[in-house]
């Protein structure tokens, strides 16, 4: 992994895409969209290569202060992960649907370029910026109006594809029901088959309920309910 994922044969279509909406219709100046681009690459060109073969498993923490574009960075991030080769991401939010549905519209936007309150194709944010002719989509599994629902997407019949060139995304509260909810759907989705397909987890906000408050002086180390969901997922 001492290779940067981002070695210049990558073609960074989506991550144009965020860049021109950015610049265009959320009206970010230059320079912050150049400081944006430099500390997302320095992210991503540690998460570990996606086309590494095996079982492998990176974790790191960035620190930002608050109001200082802490989500359009992770979403730009999320952005050059998908075009690296990432193709699952799980983006866990604060412990309230409101969080959630404000970073979801963030996601929607920046990311996926479709308005996930209406079920046709209305087109927003990214969408409105192409490249080469065409905008490269991803599979939103939640929408603004709903958290990660497994029964309802097992009706549907919605089934991960490995060999997808579209990434699937996930926006879910840090709460333990969407939690059990995705793991026992991604392990019916694999039912005990090696899991292959390289996954991106963001954790925001992960001074709020992630940690492992139940650490003992006395050695009691048994994990918290949304710490063992994460260690799960």
């Amino acid at each position: 992994f001492h290779d940067a994922v981002l070695d210049g044969s990558i073609s960074l279509q989506r991550w144009y895409s965020y860049k021109q909406y950015l610049t265009h219709e959320a009206g970010f100046a230059p320079n912050v969209i150049d400081a944006l681009d430099q500390a997302s690459s320095d992210v991503v060109d540690l998460l570990g290569k996606p086309t590494v073969t095996g079982s492998w498993k990176r974790r790191g923490l960035v620190i930002g202060d608050v109001q200082y574009g802490k989500t359009a960075t992770y979403i730009g991030l999320i952005n050059k992960a998908a075009d690296a080769g990432f193709r699952l991401v799980v983006l866990l939010t604060g412990g309230t649907e409101s969080l959630r549905m404000q970073t979801q519209e963030r996601v929607d936007e920046g990311f996926l370029g479709k308005d996930s309150r209406v079920t046709k194709d209305k087109v927003i944010g990214v969408g409105n910026f192409p490249t080469e002719d065409q905008f490269l989509r991803g599979q939103g599994m939640t929408t603004l109006a709903t958290d990660f629902n497994a029964n309802a997407l097992n009706a549907q019949g919605v089934l991960i594809d490995p060999n997808a060139d579209h990434p699937y995304v996930f926006v879910i509260k840090k709460n333990k029901v969407p939690l059990t909810n995705l793991i026992t759907w991604l392990s019916g989705q694999f039912k005990g088959a090696q899991f292959d397909i390289p996954m991106l987890v963001v954790d925001d906000e992960s001074d709020y309920a992630s940690v492992n408050t139940n650490y003992r002086a006395s050695g009691d180390t048994s994990p918290t309910v949304i710490n063992q969901k994460i260690r799960d997922l």
